[in-house]
């Protein structure tokens, strides 16, 4: 449980794929989370969690720090809300559960014999693939 104003997690993890992909992957697990966007740049995805039973609300920040390493934020909407109960934390590991998760499934399918680095026998990129079949 974070105490602060507002109360925030952070967290840096390593990222095992090419952040031009991981890019693509970001915006899609925040889609897949219900999170609201706010702001998309080269360098930074800002979105937003909306009210619930914890807060009223977190922004959620995934900064690029290089071309490896990611850190993602999750804060409080509320500036004087000073405890979130374990809530930005969640969002945090869960998120970065599921980016781990997409970005496993996008570098095994480019380990796969043949397929290589470019795009599948359908034209789809690794990110585009691994996106189609979560849908199925």
């Amino acid at each position: 449980m974070a105490f602060g104003f507002p109360a925030y997690f952070t967290e840096t993890i390593f990222i095992p794929i090419q952040r031009h992909e991981f890019n693509q992957i970001v915006k899609e697990v925040l889609e897949s989370l219900e999170c609201k966007f706010i702001e998309i740049s080269a360098e930074e995805i800002h979105s937003t969690i909306g009210i619930n039973a914890l807060s009223w609300g977190e922004k959620i920040k995934v900064k690029f720090l290089s071309n490896r390493m990611i850190l993602v934020e999750s804060r409080c909407v509320y500036p004087l809300q000073c405890f979130d109960w374990g809530k930005n934390k969640g969002n945090v590991q869960l998120l970065i559960s599921k980016l781990n998760f997409a970005a496993k499934r996008v570098r095994d399918f480019a380990d796969q014999d043949g397929i290589g680095r470019g795009f599948d026998e359908n034209g789809f990129s690794r990110v585009e693939k691994v996106i189609n079949e979560s849908e199925e």
